[in-house]
């Protein structure tokens, strides 16, 4: 049954959502139906929705016909199906949205005349599943599967070899472009150079798969030993209730022929995020798509980008960058940038107040400032405390209303 309706003299536009309840990260299908008088209404180009808490995917095509009667009178139009996929818990609004509609006039040989209508406010719930909080970009289904190839199963490498890595993901009732890009950590004298993501989506008689493949090419730059980070990916079995992971196994390489380099495996930062290199993996996909469908997914990857821009992880990352490049100057400005966007606002970000609270307190801040390289090393232990404190708290804000009700 639709939750929304607008009708107008000549036009009719509903919207309804199925499942009215889901988990975070479960696809929700968006209907949309437009109806025309006597005439055929249709909607040629589909207004990207800006969603708090979810992200919205497009039709898969220009919609399928769709016709009925009421009171007695014959109504044309057609029928489009998005995607919405929740990414945090509570209540999920989408918003009332201006919509331009064509309408044809039945064995007229005139112009289509064009109406602006509103595709009405809609609501659903999301519900974030136990254990899954905090957790970025979640993907809820009944089936997932992942898994991997290597081209070569090779432990003894030389200087300048390559290693690629292959990585497929699928499941049910999810798009190809739901899955979250993978994020490969940076490893010092290992060169990661990510290919663009091939995404494909299946339909057979009203059912949904979606699938990712996506390939990262290892460069050795020196000789050692290097370590190839494992890959976890985690998922909601909607079916089974629990939420579940597929382990990817990394690979230990020694290599040899060329200059030693110390190879040193990735930091964990204890917060969740990824970088921007992924917007230019989707450009392919976003090129193979009609003009309507690009043009709405190019609003949606920009709004992605600045918000990573703006991210506590992003402020850290150009920290990091500043204090390996040994200008001290731009090390403290990068420093403070990063203190001013994880500040709570209540008082003046000051990095002796952080460090005391999160870190070695005992460490004189004046001393820190001239030695770049060790200013991040003592930062970035104090930022996993603060990450994870953090973390706690979130977590315990969001049993404490279930508790109090």
């Amino acid at each position: 049954m639709p939750l929304g309706l607008h009708a107008g003299d000549d036009v009719i536009v509903r919207a309804s959502v199925q499942p009215e309840e889901a988990w975070q990260g479960q696809r929700v299908q968006l209907t949309v139906v437009v109806l025309g008088k006597d005439s055929w209404a249709q909607i040629p180009n589909m207004p990207a929705l800006k969603v708090g808490g979810a992200y919205v995917l497009p039709p898969e095509s220009q919609g399928v016909r769709a016709q009925e009667q009421i009171d007695g009178v014959s109504y044309t139009g057609q029928r489009y199906e998005l995607s919405v996929y929740p990414q945090v818990g509570g209540e999920i609004v989408i918003p009332e949205t201006s919509l331009q509609v064509s309408l044809s006039s039945f064995g007229s040989g005139s112009a289509a005349q064009e109406k602006q209508e509103k595709l009405p406010e809609i609501r659903f719930r999301s519900k974030v599943p136990p254990g899954a909080e905090g957790v970025d970009w979640l993907v809820s289904t009944t089936d997932f599967k992942a898994e991997q190839t290597w081209s070569s199963e090779a432990k003894a490498l030389k200087v300048g070899e390559s290693l690629k890595r292959t990585i497929r993901i699928s499941a049910s009732d999810v798009s190809g472009m739901a899955f979250k890009p993978i994020e490969y950590p940076a490893i010092e004298g290992l060169g990661v150079y990510p290919a663009e993501a091939v995404v494909r989506d299946k339909r057979d008689r009203g059912t949904l798969s979606g699938e990712r493949q996506e390939e990262v090419t290892y460069i050795f730059e020196g000789a050692g030993e290097v370590v190839i980070p494992d890959i976890e990916l985690v998922w909601w079995n909607v079916q089974e209730q629990k939420l579940e992971s597929v382990p990817l196994a990394g690979r230990k390489v020694t290599v040899s022929g060329g200059s030693p380099v110390g190879y040193r495996e990735a930091e964990e930062s204890g917060v969740s995020g990824r970088g921007g290199w992924w917007l230019l993996a989707l450009v392919g996909v976003i090129l193979g798509m009609g003009v309507w469908r690009r043009e709405w997914i190019s609003a949606w990857l920009e709004e992605r980008k600045v918000e990573r821009e703006q991210s506590e992880k992003a402020y850290f990352k150009r920290f990091e960058q500043a204090s390996r490049s040994g200008d001290v100057a731009a090390t403290q400005r990068a420093v403070m940038a990063w203190l001013d966007r994880v500040s709570d606002g209540s008082q003046v970000a000051r990095l002796d107040v952080f460090l005391k609270r999160y870190g070695d307190g005992g460490r004189d801040v004046t001393q820190l400032w001239g030695h770049t390289e060790e200013l991040y090393a003592v930062v970035s232990e104090a930022r996993k405390v603060w990450a994870s404190q953090r973390h706690r708290r979130e977590r315990a804000e969001r049993l404490l209303p279930p508790l109090n009700s």
